[in-house]
Order: C-alpha cells, then structure tokens, then sequence
C-alpha cells in the first residue's frame, strides 16, 4: 500500500492534449489508421506513441482527462512523419515571420504591430497550458473590415482552434475546451452582450471563468442510472478571440488585448477569401507543430527568467504569454516593440477608466475629509462602495451629527491614500464652486 502511495507520488497528472513536463512537450494529434482515427501522443523527443492511461502510465505520467477519439486532424501526416523521421525544424523568428507574411496576405490592421500581437498569440496558443493566464483577443472594427477572416485564420492556426458563433451553446462550448483545450473564435459577440436569456448569460460566464486556469465549471450532467444526476467539473480555460462591432463589458474586456481593424481600400484585400481547405493552413499547422516542440525549452526559459516591469497586475498577466514568446524569438526590437504597445494599451484604459465611478468617489472623499486623519462621515454623504474599495472595515455607527441621529462609517485618509495608489488616482481636492456676478446683480 504505502509503495503504491509512494508511486503516485512520483507521476505528474497530465492533460495530454497539452502538456509539459521534466522538460518534455507533449501535444495529443489524430492519426488516421485504416478507416479509424486514433490518438496520439507526440513528445519534443520526437516520440510518438498511443494515448492511453496504460501507455502514459508506463511513462511515469498519470492523466488528469483524455481527449475524446476522432479529434480533428491539425497535423498533416506526411509531415508528422517526416518530423518524427529527424528532420530539422524552423526557428521560433522565422515561424512569426512566416505567420506575420500570412496574414498581411488578407487584412489590414489599424496599428502594424498588431501584426506582431496576432502571430505571437498564436504560437502561444502551443503553449497556453504554460501560463496561469492566457489573454483573449478582442477583434473589433466597422462592418466589412475583416473580422471574420481573422478570427478564421486564427482558428485555422492556433492550437485545436474552432470557429464558432454567438448561438453556440455554452454547453457544447465547455466540452470542446474540456476534452480538447480548443482555441474558441467566438464571432458576433455583440449579439451575446445584447442578449439577456438564460442562454446567453451562460456563455458570458463560460468566458468569464475561461481566462484562468484552475477555475472550475460544474454541471449535473445525467448519470449511469435512470433519473440520477452526478455532478460533472469542466476545465474552461483556454484562449479565445472574440469578434465583434460593439466594445465588450467591462469585466471581460479586461481580459482582451483589442485588435482593431481598418476597412481595407487595397482591392486584392478585400476580394481575397479564407479557403478553409487550402493547404497553405495545413502546411503552416506543419510547421507550427514541430517548432512548438522543439522551441519548448527556449520558451519555458524565457518564461521563467522574464521581468515584466514596465506593466503591473491584469495588465502584466495579459502580455506575459507574447513576451514571453517574443523573448525566446530572441528578438529584443520584437519585445521593446510589445512592451510599448502593452503601455500604450494600459494608457488608453486608464484613461478610460477616467469617468468611472472608483476614480470619481477618491477625490471626494479626500475633499470630504479636509486634511483630518480621520472624520465621521454620514451614510448619505458616501457611496456604498467603500467597502469594495478596502477605505472601512468597520460597521457603520449611529452618531448625533448636527442634532440628528444618522448612520456613519468611520474613514481614515490613510486608507484613502492607500485606494488611490492601488487604481492609480491622483489625490486632487475639488475645486470649490464660486459664483461670477456682473455688477449690479445679486449673487444667487
């Protein structure tokens, strides 16, 4: 008994579709076999072999899930065993060359080194399972920019992508990225936000809970006996692209590096379609399989010797993922090039966040507080955020304030000032109101 103990120790729980470990990247891939498609597993050693609990078991490697039989086939076969034969693969620089060459081939975007954040983000789909948060990509722009050939191309390079659409049940969306860490292009969002059915609520919260890892997703699905119910958990973390006119809620476009596109005035642009069944895409999948394999130490490197400094909280767990592709490229003008535009980017929100409701209630309460360390401010006269904010810890207290009884919260300028610096608001008094009279007239 305590051997067995002592050997499940020893196994790290994989989920084969996706995994890293002891240095060795494994990607599960369909290979066709007679009239059959089978599973298997294919290593940065150039292995390949079945994927089943027993063979990944013999490996020392116990396995969290297994991905279903008949998984789309992404790899093309003749080019899976040239790869497992030796053959030399391309670089991490080249491959975001030759995916950058790609897309200009079919759109146009608003800021060329969008380019850049497009290609990145798609070898980081290979990768995804490395990092404890993956950003999503939000494609926006007028009608007839391209948003739809994006999210195309991206679902036809990005790791087990799939192009779906707002209508698209949340049910069945959670089950693709539990059972194949499918990439979701998710287009027409806007229809999603519109919306206020029960369906649509629930694919909002799918992606809300998507962007994490180790965030569950519980469901009674119906058991093995009739009118029996087992609760089911459901991994929803994977990257999403989202396409869509309208700018997203708040809560989930914090989570979005935004892509926006131009209506494109070059003619060969816009008469150039997306063939699905083109081989250009199985050919670039081609070389993006082995390059992930054999980049994977150079990424995972990268990844553990990166300092992001120059962007802080959500914003740096956004950029994480493509700086850390960047820096494995080795490519420092690539990284300076990403790291200006993730400032630029954490500009615009704060700027944006300008007018909310956290920026505004700051300064008044500064104001409010006159200097004192500390004021009895009555119920009324504060919004009921305070709490949110971390400003009072204590419950609110009936005090006698100009003859009357009223409920008031206790507020320390040192808690003030520590708010402030957490969502980076400037700590400005209002200005006092005067009143301008002409001569002759009363003031009001």
């Amino acid at each position: 008994f305590y051997s067995t103990l002592e050997k499940g120790a020893n196994q790290q729980r994989i989920f084969p579709v996706q995994a890293f470990h002891n240095g060795v990247a494994y990607f599960t891939v369909s290979v066709q076999e007679g009239q059959e498609s089978k599973n298997y597993v294919v290593s940065s050693k150039k292995e390949c072999f079945p994927c089943t609990t027993e063979e990944l078991s013999r490996r020392g490697l116990s396995v969290s899930r297994l991905p279903p039989e008949g998984m789309q086939r992404r790899w093309d076969q003749r080019q899976l065993s040239i790869f497992l034969q030796g053959a030399d693969v391309f670089s991490l620089a080249d491959l975001q060359n030759f995916i950058n060459v790609k897309l200009r081939e079919y759109v146009e975007l608003s800021d060329e080194r969008h380019f850049h954040c497009l290609s990145l983000w798609i070898i980081a789909t290979y990768y995804f399972r490395l990092f404890p948060a993956f950003p999503y990509l939000h494609i926006t722009g007028e009608y007839q920019s391209g948003k739809t050939k994006v999210l195309q191309m991206l679902a036809l390079l990005s790791f087990n992508g799939e192009l779906l659409t707002s209508t698209s049940s949340p049910a069945s969306v959670i089950r693709l990225v539990h059972a194949n860490g499918t990439t979701c292009c998710l287009d027409e969002v806007e229809h999603l936000w519109n919306a206020q059915d029960e369906h649509s609520r629930s694919l909002q919260d799918v992606l809300r809970s998507g962007y994490k890892r180790g965030v569950s997703v519980f469901k009674c699905e119906p058991g093995k006996k009739k009118g029996q119910f087992d609760v089911v958990n459901y991994d929803p973390y994977s990257p999403k692209a989202l396409g869509g006119i309208e700018r997203l809620e708040q809560a989930l476009a914090s989570r979005c590096i935004q892509i926006v596109m131009l209506r494109s005035t070059n003619d060969v642009l816009l008469n150039k379609e997306v063939e699905i069944e083109s081989n250009e895409w199985s050919d670039l999948r081609a070389l993006l399989y082995p390059t992930a394999l054999c980049s994977y130490p150079a990424v995972e490197e990268a990844r553990r010797s990166l300092q992001v400094t120059d962007v802080i909280g959500r914003e740096a767990e956004l950029w994480r993922p493509l700086l850390t592709i960047a820096k494995a490229t080795g490519s420092q003008s690539l990284i300076d090039t990403i790291i200006a535009l993730a400032k630029e980017v954490r500009d615009v929100r704060r700027s944006e966040d300008a007018d909310s409701e956290t920026q505004k209630i700051l300064p008044c309460l500064y104001g409010m507080l006159e200097g004192a360390e500390n004021a009895i401010l009555p119920v009324a006269d504060i919004n009921e955020k305070l709490k949110r904010l971390g400003l009072c810890t204590k419950h609110s207290q009936t005090k006698h304030i100009e003859g009357k009884k009223k409920r008031c919260y206790e507020i320390k300028m040192s808690s003030v000032q520590e708010a402030a610096k957490r969502y980076s608001t400037s700590l400005i008094s209002p200005e006092p109101v005067t009143s301008v009279t002409t001569e002759g007239e009363e003031p009001p």
